[in-house]
């Protein structure tokens, strides 16, 4: 499984200002400017962030500069030093009372920094708490899959993808890992089941496209597998999946 990108949606809406709940704003004009302002440049400019956050971090328990250094440490490849920043931030944005959606998307993103970090047990936690404070998030779902996966449990990394899927069926990129998680599984029926499912939505989907030219080359229909790896090289040539698309053209020709 391919993992996704690290922000979840919510964190890249506050990352641009928006759909920020009501008791994050509700701190002053200038505490929301700095806030909104060290988001920004912990995507721009993530060791500026970081320093700015640390400075901030020495002021008081506000949650949100440990949110901000956690987010530029994570951009800047340190997710091991990100991950007690998140964990931080989630335990002072529960004390000061935020909403639960809040306290939600600061746990999955701890919970990405754990499994980056390869604290499994500590992202599982992460992940666990993010889901019982946002049930019906799929993202969440597809996060804990990821990590589930990594340490062999793909069945119940299934279970994840299953409810992802019913929480958002027109998901194409579930349905293209659902397909990776059957292929592991060694069921190439299902797997190219889910990537068909998954082009249909998008149908020049990198990971959907490699997807089913794995499972058709598992299930011996080479002449599609090749049809499908070529369009991959030809739509996204510079994706992650077209690596993997390479070496299996170098098998099967």
């Amino acid at each position: 499984m391919t993992r996704r990108p690290l922000l979840p949606a919510f964190f890249a809406a506050l990352l641009l200002g928006a759909a920020m709940p009501a008791a994050a704003q509700d701190t002053g004009q200038e505490r929301a400017q700095r806030y909104a302002t060290c988001l920004g440049l912990a995507e721009s400019a993530s060791a500026f962030a970081y320093n700015e956050a640390r400075l901030w971090r020495e002021e008081g328990e506000d949650w949100r500069a440990r949110h901000c250094g956690g987010l530029a440490l994570l951009l800047l490849d340190r997710p091991g030093e990100a991950a007690p920043w998140l964990s931080e931030a989630r335990r002072l944005a529960g004390r000061a009372g935020e909403e639960p959606a809040v306290r939600a998307a600061l746990a999955a993103l701890e919970g990405q920094a754990w499994a980056l970090a390869g604290e499994t047990d500590k992202a599982l936690e992460a992940q666990g708490v993010a889901l019982t404070l946002a049930p019906n998030q799929a993202d969440y779902r597809v996060d804990r899959a990821f990590t589930l996966a990594g340490t062999g449990e793909n069945w119940a990394a299934l279970d994840d993808l299953n409810a992802a899927h019913d929480l958002a069926p027109g998901r194409a990129d579930i349905l293209a890992l659902r397909a990776s998680l059957y292929r592991r599984l060694e069921v190439p029926e299902l797997a190219l089941e889910n990537a068909e499912e998954a082009l249909g939505l998008a149908p020049d989907l990198p990971e959907g496209l490699l997807e089913r030219a794995l499972a058709a080359g598992a299930l011996g229909d080479l002449a599609q597998a090749r049809a499908d790896l070529d369009r991959l090289l030809t739509v996204a040539p510079d994706s992650a999946a077209a690596a993997e698309a390479e070496r299996f053209l170098r098998e099967i020709n």
